[in-house]
């Protein structure tokens, strides 16, 4: 009978045992309760530097609310990231809550997941709701103006674009616009194809909610046909393109610069030639340029030209950038995140410490313990005590190197920042931060008053992409400004985020200069009142740098080396880093960078110093190299 009792009792036991983490499995896979929180997106609209500021719609329906409402962002098995504000709402109440935001490079939020949490003052998430994000506002629908819509509309076009490893299909719906003056409409579109029509006819102001809309993340397509008056109602600058006509006023030759009409850093796109009476296979000749976060397609004929298969030519003009376009509506005309990590690693600088110190206390200790020691009990008839003395001596200088070598540890964050300004003073000021911290636990910057709004910009993968873990990066709005948290996945891993204030130049930069004959001459003048130790100039896609000195003049005459584009000018910089230039390598890895973003200018010059601009609150190892840019006409 015992013997049956201890059989039970054990088989209740090792049950019991069982079950334990049956039951806590159980309990960690119950739903999470939304919370009494009703959430919907109004609107999201992304800007020309590529910041996105989403508006929500935020209804509550429990008690009185105060604390943090966050947007987080999480791509499958890859970055998550997060913005947050401080929010109060009471009872009963609903507001629309605006947060502006960016996403990190080669971040595809389509491949994801987007949730909207409430958190209380302490934390804790009290509410959420699961989103259907749309980057920008924009469908995959493309608005159709033309003064003949007959073989443009209907349309169903599938199109392949790049998502980070793959391609995905994209299914677009073509639709006639009803009113182009009333800009607010191209919100709806992801394309414009303008055809046929002739654009000199618009207002000034309809033009520019056309050229705000690209530079926003549309895809303009314009179909020239034998008139150029479908594009020359744009800005020269923002369609740059010369022609020629033959007796009868039709365009007979296009050109444009290779480097004005770049899809990105490593490719560029031939010239187009159309002869009038030529007849156009499927095969379309065309112009590609990036607009701030858009592009641009010219096409060499009308695309209802009935000698044209007018589905197959725009598929194939739409898929020509799709490697540089992904499938959540972002753009990836930026250099590449190793390219960027590594010019921030040249900005570092020597690696390594000075040692001189702690050699010196070494030695000085192999001579005490040694000779002196032992002369001196020796001389004080004291040698028996040399066993205290010697590990006492030890202990004594162990203290010492561990309080000296404290001076060279990194024990705080150190950040490298490079801003982009306008040297006239217009725009924003672009500020570009890379930081680290020597430990392998999460940390926060306070960023300072001047800076606006902030996002990541790289981030590192840490998680395994399920929409209940952490973002790596939270941006968070509160009444003390703007503070960035990041968290990383080991000791000095780095973090890379943008933030925008405003631009205070003044003055500008004068530039005289040509490049004829092979030679790049000429002169450059700072007017901006800022130290500039270099200056790079680009004019007939010629890249040179100039060291600039205290009179604030260069002249182009006395130039070095020449380069074909920004990253032959980063292949410099690593050279110079190679051969322990590093001042020299810092500068140069930061003005490559700072003409990766000048897409929109043909010539243009750059200079470049450093300044305390003191962007981030704190004792913070910060070192910035400023900027300043102005077009050469």
């Amino acid at each position: 009978m015992k013997t049956k009792v201890k059989n039970i009792i054990f088989l209740l036991t090792a049950l019991m045992i069982l079950l334990m983490p049956c039951s806590s499995f159980a309990a960690k896979s119950e739903p999470e309760k939304e919370g009494d929180f009703d959430i919907e997106i109004v609107s999201t609209e992304t800007d020309e530097n590529g910041y996105t500021t989403a508006v929500f719609s935020i209804k509550n329906n429990g008690k009185d609310f105060s604390g943090y409402a966050r947007l987080c962002m999480f791509e499958n098995y890859g970055d998550a990231f997060a913005v947050e504000k401080l929010t109060s709402i009471s009872a009963g109440e609903s507001i629309n809550l605006s947060l502006t935001f960016t996403h990190p490079l080669d971040f595809d939020p389509v491949r994801g997941v987007t949730r909207f949490e409430m958190r209380d003052g302490s934390g804790k998430r009290v509410g959420y709701q699961i989103l259907q994000y749309k980057d920008a506002g924009m469908g995959n629908v493309m608005g159709i103006l033309a003064d003949d819509t007959t073989g443009l509309h209907p349309l169903t076009l599938n199109v392949y674009l790049s998502s980070l490893s793959n391609y995905e299909n994209v299914s677009i719906t073509t639709e006639v616009v009803k009113n182009v003056t009333d800009t607010d409409e191209l919100l709806g579109y992801r394309y414009l194809l303008i055809d046929g029509y002739d654009t000199e006819s618009l207002d000034k102001k309809t033009i520019e909610g056309i050229e705000n809309w690209v530079r926003s993340g549309g895809i303009l397509l314009i179909g020239t046909g034998d008139t150029v008056n479908t594009f020359t109602g744009f800005d020269k600058d923002f369609i740059d393109m010369d022609y020629s006509t033959d007796n009868n006023g039709k365009p007979y030759f296009f050109k444009q610069s290779s480097h004005q009409f770049a899809m990105d850093y490593y490719d560029t796109v031939d010239v187009t030639t159309l002869l009038p009476g030529d007849t156009y296979s499927t095969y379309v000749n065309n112009c590609i340029k990036s607009e701030g976060n858009g592009f641009i397609i010219v096409a060499d004929c009308s695309l209802n030209d009935p000698n044209v298969s007018t589905q197959d030519a725009i598929e194939e003009l739409l898929n020509q950038i799709g490697s540089v376009y992904n499938a959540s509506g972002s753009y990836s005309i930026e250099m590449h995140q190793d390219t960027i990590e590594e010019i921030f690693g040249m900005m570092q600088g020597k690696g390594g410490i000075n040692t001189a110190i702690l050699k010196a206390i070494i030695v000085l200790y192999v001579v005490l313990v040694g000779p002196i020691l032992y002369l001196f009990l020796k001389a004080m008839n004291k040698r028996e005590y040399i066993w205290l003395a010697v590990p006492a001596v030890a202990v004594f200088f162990t203290v010492i190197v561990f309080l000296a070598s404290r001076g060279f540890a990194v024990r705080h964050k150190q950040f490298k920042n490079i801003s982009v300004s306008a040297a006239d003073g217009s725009g924003i000021t672009d500020n570009l931060f890379m930081g680290f911290d020597s430990g392998s636990g999460g940390w926060k910057v306070e960023l300072s008053e001047d800076i606006k709004a902030a996002g990541a910009y790289s981030i590192s993968a840490n998680g395994s992409g399920s929409n209940k873990r952490e973002p790596d990066f939270i941006t968070t709005y509160s009444t003390n400004g703007i503070s960035n948290y990041y968290n990383p996945g080991g000791s000095f891993e780095g973090v890379m985020f943008r933030g925008w204030s405003e631009n205070t130049a003044s003055g500008g930069i004068e530039a005289d200069v040509s490049y004829s004959g092979g030679k790049m001459s000429g002169t450059v003048k700072n007017n901006t009142g800022k130290n500039f130790d270099y200056v790079l100039v680009v004019t007939d896609n010629k890249y040179t740098v100039i060291e600039m000195d205290s009179s604030g003049t260069a002249k182009v005459d006395d130039y070095g080396d020449e380069y074909n584009s920004f990253d032959e000018v980063h292949f410099k910089a690593q050279e110079m880093y190679r051969k322990k230039k590093y001042k020299e390598a810092g500068y140069y890895a930061a003005l490559a960078f700072a003409a990766s973003e000048m897409t929109s200018y043909d010539s243009f010059v750059i200079g470049i110093g450093k300044d305390s601009k003191n962007l981030i609150k704190g004792i913070i190892d910060e070192e910035d190299y400023c900027c300043y840019y102005s077009e050469i006409k």
